[in-house]
């Protein structure tokens, strides 16, 4: 014969019972959700405190290297200016040739046999295109000539006195070892009187390209052109 339990605790007690259970469960588990949630502000505002003071340390550094890289700046273009002022000046005295160091070098290779009386320099003429050219008679369709461009050689003309054929002659030949000139031309010499001795009177010219320009083509034979005799 089998017993059944039997509950004789009246329903509402039982109800009550049973909410008390879910209220207490309730209860605790907000407790600990908000123990929790307490616990996760209280974290993520220490990391966030925590990053934001190396935030503002990065940026105070970030501050300061740019202030030491714009000083940098400043300093550097100080520098430039200065550079490109020495620079503009060293470029306007190098387009200014220095003409006494030539004279001097003249002076210097003429020796005890060879006086000088004058130098002078001049552009080198360029001749016309159309120099001996015959114009035609009635031209249909002219045409247009194109400029000549422009000789950047320059002719330094020397003259003066010599003992001899021969200083004359070793005058020019040392103007023409120093390298400095593309072509030296002895143009004429003649016998002149000087006291009581006969010297030799000479006119020689030089060819130098100007100064910050390529110079022209240049003979070769520029030996030839001194072993000149009396005229």
């Amino acid at each position: 014969m089998t017993m059944q339990a039997l509950n004789l605790i009246p329903f509402h007690r039982l109800e009550s019972r049973r909410r008390r259970s879910l209220r207490r469960g309730w209860v605790v588990g907000c407790a600990c959700y908000g123990a929790l949630v307490a616990a996760a502000g209280a974290a993520a505002l220490a990391i966030d405190t925590h990053s934001g003071s190396d935030l503002q340390a990065r940026l105070q550094t970030a501050g300061t290297e740019v202030d030491r890289a714009s000083a940098e700046v400043a300093g550097f273009r100080t520098e430039l200016d200065r550079v490109q002022s020495l620079l503009r000046s060293s470029r306007a005295i190098a387009e200014q040739p220095d003409w006494s160091s030539l004279l001097a070098l003249m002076a210097t290779k003429a020796g005890q046999d060879v006086t000088l009386k004058g130098c002078s320099v001049r552009p080198r003429q360029v001749p016309s295109p159309t120099a001996g050219v015959p114009k035609p008679a009635s031209p249909s369709s002219p045409k247009s000539v194109k400029p000549a461009a422009i000789d950047p050689t320059l002719l330094v003309n020397v003259a003066g006195l010599g003992a001899s054929q021969a200083a004359v002659s070793q005058f020019a030949l040392r103007l023409e070892g120093t390298g400095l000139f593309g072509r030296v031309t002895l143009l004429d010499t003649t016998r002149e009187p000087f006291a009581d001795k006969q010297l030799v009177s000479f006119r020689i010219e030089c060819t130098l390209a100007e100064p910050g320009k390529p110079a022209a083509a240049r003979p070769t034979d520029s030996t030839a052109n001194i072993a000149g005799g009396d005229r």
